[in-house]
């Protein structure tokens, strides 16, 4: 069973094998959050979130979850940004195998 989420995020800090990749960026994210810790997600999140006003432009990018994954993001504390937790995972490291 898949989840889908749409975060809004910056093309810009996008790598770029991501970018126009649903498939692709789906799967690295699903990976990502299955394999950080609580505290990792909890502290990548919890930067964009403390902010007063957002840097723009930020855009609907669709993210089909796993199960397991989905589960994750449900556990984080109310004032998380999963739309920065995404970002960090999508900008950083595009050449990590995504299993």
């Amino acid at each position: 069973m898949k989840i889908r989420i749409i975060p809004r995020l910056r093309r810009d800090q996008i790598a770029e094998r991501y970018r126009d990749a649903p498939q692709e960026r789906s799967a690295r994210v699903s990976h990502m959050l299955e394999i950080l810790s609580m505290q990792d997600l909890t502290h990548m999140g919890l930067r964009r979130a403390n902010r007063e006003v957002p840097d723009p432009p930020y855009e609907p990018f669709a993210i089909w979850l796993s199960w397991e994954a989905a589960q994750k993001i449900a556990q984080l504390p109310e004032h998380t940004s999963v739309s920065a937790i995404v970002q960090n995972i999508l900008r950083n490291d595009p050449d990590r195998p995504v299993h």
